[in-house]
């Protein structure tokens, strides 16, 4: 054999050998992710059932001092998403709230990614969320529904009295004629609560439409009939989401907060920032600073989200999925096996 084609040859067994252990290398990376998704339990600390609620009012004491988080779309920012949980786990809060859009698509996996990324952070608070126009198929029609929700979360519509003040969380991200009756609700809890609390909080997802010039997204059409309440009922702050940026105005005495800036790709052309609102009650007096984080989820974290929300399902999809994961794997070591089996002779052969 010429000395051009053992080169040849060399170079040909090296190669095997660098694609078998990339692919073998890729496999335990996908087994890993997927598996150790798997194993975290969805965390107790995360939705809005009556446990969580209960948590919350014995975590605001006596209510004289407390704090809770509000964010909102966390969405594809992964890395933004973590860092704003680490930036507020050191505090321990009485609560946080993420206004809708847990997730880009209303799938099964992408709900479960979002719940492994609060079980790493192991809170001790309740995190309260409510539904997005990205969190459930509308009309029920894909892959996670209105009942799924509920199944993971909890209810879409809830409220509790802490600290003689009311959190009144509704569902107004549904298309116009399945709201989910939010003006009802929110009527009917307003009205049963007047004269007993001191202030009104509320969170729901689509912000009123004449907000402000800003938003980029469509409000909701049943505007007019939440301002008529809001304003009724003096209620202090309104929280929402979905415009991903965030904005601060009053309207009569109440407060409107946007906080779109949870990790989803940021829009508009004013407060195009990542960030989390932090808000302090100090007796009648209540705060609110700005956390604002530069984190984004890079390539690592795009691969992370790849693994996990494409390959992984279709690992875990059946036996066909381990069967060809299993056939990959055999391959690889074949082909390693070979190579190194073939380099040895060259070797061998030379001397």
């Amino acid at each position: 054999m010429s000395g051009l084609a053992k080169t040849l040859r060399r170079v040909a067994c090296w190669c095997g050998v660098a694609s078998a252990l990339i692919a073998l290398g890729l496999l335990a990376i996908v087994l890993a992710l997927g598996l150790r998704m798997q194993s975290l339990a969805f965390p107790r600390s995360l939705g809005n059932r009556d446990e969580n609620i209960a948590r919350a009012v014995e975590r605001t004491g006596d209510g004289t001092d407390f704090v809770f988080y509000v964010m909102s779309d966390p969405q594809r920012g992964s890395a933004t998403f973590r860092e704003l949980l680490s930036t507020i786990d050191p505090e321990a809060p009485a609560f946080a709230v993420i206004c809708g859009d847990l997730v880009a698509k209303p799938k099964h996996t992408r709900h479960t990614f979002f719940s492994t990324q609060v079980a790493e952070a192991e809170f001790d608070f309740p995190v309260f969320v409510v539904p997005g126009n990205h969190c459930t198929a509308w009309r029920d029609e894909g892959d996670f529904t209105s009942a799924d929700y509920v199944r993971t979360y909890g209810p879409m519509q809830y409220h509790f009295v802490a600290a003689d003040r009311l959190f009144l969380f509704l569902n107004n991200a549904a298309p116009p004629d399945e709201t989910g009756g939010f003006i009802e609700y929110a009527a009917r809890t307003l009205d049963r609560y007047a004269g007993e609390v001191k202030d009104a909080f509320i969170f729901m997802h689509t912000p009123p439409a004449g907000l402000t010039p800003i938003l980029v997204h469509k409000s909701d059409p049943r505007s007019k009939a939440f301002y008529e309440l809001v304003d009724k009922h003096q209620v202090r702050y309104v929280f929402v989401g979905d415009h991903h940026a965030y904005w601060k105005g009053t309207r009569g005495e109440t407060t409107f907060i946007i906080t779109g800036g949870a990790g989803g790709t940021l829009r508009g052309t004013r407060g195009r920032f990542h960030h989390a609102i932090r808000m302090a009650v100090e007796g009648n007096t209540i705060s609110q600073t700005v956390i604002v984080t530069q984190a984004k989820t890079g390539f690592w974290g795009r691969c992370e989200r790849t693994i996990i929300l494409h390959i992984w399902p279709r690992v875990v999809s059946g036996p066909a999925g381990w069967a060809v994961t299993a056939l990959v794997a055999a391959i690889a070591i074949a082909l390693l096996v070979l190579s190194l089996r073939a380099l040895r002779r060259g070797a061998g052969g030379a001397d």
